[in-house]
């Protein structure tokens, strides 16, 4: 945590999620639940930005392009 500034967290739709993680690895269903289970566990209350995902690809886009443009100009 010390060697960033922030934490940013990606919201995905569970189901969406589960998929892509099949997908990606060549996991069966109860592997790839385990594997987010390990991964996810605390990584929303963690993060200091949470984008949601949830939507059109474009809004997920414009949303990020927000938050670079806060942060820019916080900093």
């Amino acid at each position: 945590r010390e060697l960033f500034d922030y934490i940013i967290a990606l919201e995905v739709d569970p189901e969406e999620q589960l998929r892509r993680v099949m997908a990606r690895d060549g996991l069966t269903r109860e592997e790839a639940l385990q594997r987010i289970g390990v991964q996810d566990s605390g990584k929303l209350k963690e993060a200091d930005y949470v984008i949601d995902t949830h939507g059109a690809h474009e809004e997920t886009i414009a949303r990020v392009c927000e938050l670079l443009q806060r942060l820019r100009d916080q900093g």
